[in-house]
């Protein structure tokens, strides 16, 4: 006996499907090579447009690409702190010496946060530097 599970159909029991009958099976085989989602809803099987796909992660960046998002006023402040202020320090020597910059990675956004909280640049500007299409 076929079993249907939202997009997932098979002739082996799937976690939280129910059981179809054999022509069930194949009109949803059929609307998936249609492009088509298999929805499994109160008992019931449907068929509604196909999921959207996860959206692609942005590149990775070179880090000169990365450095050319901070205005100079802002790399002049980021490089005086980090003679003085150890976290800024680790933080500039980390993006400075990546192989490139990945914007999905959480360390770059916390590196941004951090010099937000030291005054280093304007809250205001994070979107813009972790936008994957800046400059674009």
């Amino acid at each position: 006996m076929p079993y249907a599970a939202n997009n997932q159909i098979s002739q082996s029991p799937i976690e939280g499907s129910i059981q179809i009958t054999e022509q069930q099976y194949q009109a949803a085989l059929n609307a998936m090579q249609e492009g088509k989602a298999v929805l499994v809803d109160g008992g019931l099987m449907t068929f509604g447009p196909a999921p959207e796909p996860d959206p692609e992660p942005p590149a990775p960046l070179s880090v000169r690409s990365f450095r050319a998002r901070f205005t100079r006023e802002e790399q002049i402040a980021i490089r005086e702190a980090s003679l003085t202020d150890m976290d800024v320090g680790l933080v500039y020597d980390d993006f400075m010496s990546a192989q490139y910059i990945d914007l999905s990675d959480p360390a770059v956004e916390s590196g941004i946060d951090l010099y937000i909280s030291k005054g280093l640049i304007d809250p205001a500007r994070k979107d813009e530097l972790m936008e994957a299409n800046y400059g674009a």
